[in-house]
C-alpha cells in the first residue's frame, strides 16, 4: 500500500464530504463505551486518544454499509492519512497507527467484519511520506480550488491565488524526484502535469500568465542546472574581483609607505612632521613656565 498510495490523493475531496458525514457526533456517540474500554483498558493510552477511536470507527462502519461511489483503496487510503495526523497531533503521542488500528478492530467482536474493510491498508507512514501525501493533497485542493474559479466573472484574481499555491507546492514535491525519480510521487506528478497541460490550466488562453508553468521533471532538472551554472559563476566572477581589488589596494599602500620611507619627498614629509610636533612642544613648555 506505501508504494501505491499517492495515486489514490486526487480523490481525497470527494472522501471528505462523506468523512465528515461519519464523523457527526449523533454517529460517534454510539461508540463511546467502547472506545474507551479498548484505548484506555487495552491500549493503556490517555482518553485524548477516545475520539479518535470514536471517529475511526464510525468512519469505518459508514463506508462499509452507505454506498458512497468510492473504492476501497480510496477510502481506506484517506482514513490511514487521516489516522497518522490524528495520532501525531496527539501531545507526546504513544500511539502505534499499526497497533492502534489493530487492537480498535479485534476488541470489537460486534462490529468486527464492518471495521476490518481496510485491514493491511492502515499503517504507521514514514514522516517523508507523510509529509509528501499531505503536501500532495494541498496541491490538488488549490487545483480543485482553481478549476472552480477560473472562467467565473469576478474571479480571476482569486483564481490565480489558487494557481501560485499550486506551482508553489509542485515544486516543493518536484525537486525530491531529483535524487530518485523512480519514487511514486514522481509518478504521480506527471499526471498532475498531463492534466494542467490538457486542460490549459494556470498557463493558457488569458489566465494567470504571471505564474511560473509546472515544468515536468526534465525541465525542472535542466532549469535548476541552469541555475546553478549561473550562481557558480557569478560567484566565480565575484571572488576575482575582490582578489584583484585587495591586490591593487595592497599595492597602492606599499608604493605610498616606500614614497613615504626612502625618498626625498618622504624625509621632506618626516622633516616637515619633526618640525611641527617641535613647535608644538615649545608653545607646551612656554605656557607650562608662564603659568
Amino acid at each position: 500500500m506505501t508504494e501505491s498510495q499517492y495515486q489514490y490523493v486526487k480523490n481525497f475531496s470527494g472522501c471528505k464530504t462523506h468523512f465528515q458525514m461519519a464523523s457527526l457526533v449523533d454517529l460517534t456517540k454510539n461508540y463511546t463505551a467502547s472506545c474507551q474500554s479498548t484505548t484506555l483498558n487495552n491500549l493503556k493510552l490517555n482518553p485524548q486518544y477516545v475520539d479518535v477511536c470514536k471517529i475511526l470507527k464510525s468512519s469505518l462502519i459508514f463506508f462499509s454499509m452507505v454506498s458512497t461511489g468510492l473504492d476501497n483503496n480510496t477510502y481506506c487510503a484517506y482514513i490511514n492519512h487521516w489516522l497518522n495526523d490524528q495520532l501525531r497531533k496527539i501531545t507526546h503521542s504513544t500511539g502505534d497507527t499499526n497497533s492502534f488500528y489493530s487492537t480498535i478492530i479485534n476488541n470489537d467482536a460486534d462490529n468486527y467484519s464492518k471495521l476490518k474493510v481496510c485491514q493491511g491498508k492502515i499503517y504507521h507512514m514514514a514522516v517523508d511520506e507523510f509529509n509528501n501525501i499531505n503536501t500532495l493533497n494541498k496541491l490538488y485542493e488549490q487545483l480543485n480550488e482553481f478549476r472552480t474559479k477560473v472562467g467565473r466573472a469576478g474571479t480571476h484574481d482569486a483564481s490565480c491565488v489558487n494557481a501560485m499555491e499550486c506551482s508553489t507546492l509542485y515544486n516543493i514535491l518536484i525537486s525530491k524526484c531529483i535524487p530518485d525519480k523512480s519514487i511514486n510521487l514522481c509518478n504521480e506528478l506527471k499526471n498532475v502535469i498531463t492534466t494542467h497541460q490538457s486542460g490549459n490550466w494556470i498557463i493558457g488562453k488569458n489566465v494567470c500568465k504571471h505564474v511560473p508553468q509546472l515544468l515536468s521533471l526534465e525541465a525542472y532538472k535542466e532549469k535548476m542546472h541552469q541555475i546553478s551554472t549561473l550562481t557558480a559563476g557569478h560567484d566565480s566572477i565575484s571572488i576575482k574581483q575582490i582578489v584583484v581589488i585587495s591586490a591593487i589596494i595592497f599595492g597602492l599602500f606599499i608604493s605610498v609607505l616606500i614614497v613615504y620611507k626612502f625618498t626625498i619627498f618622504g624625509i621632506w614629509i618626516n622633516k616637515k612632521d619633526l618640525k611641527t610636533k617641535k613647535h608644538r612642544y615649545n608653545l607646551y613648555l612656554k605656557q607650562t613656565t608662564e603659568l
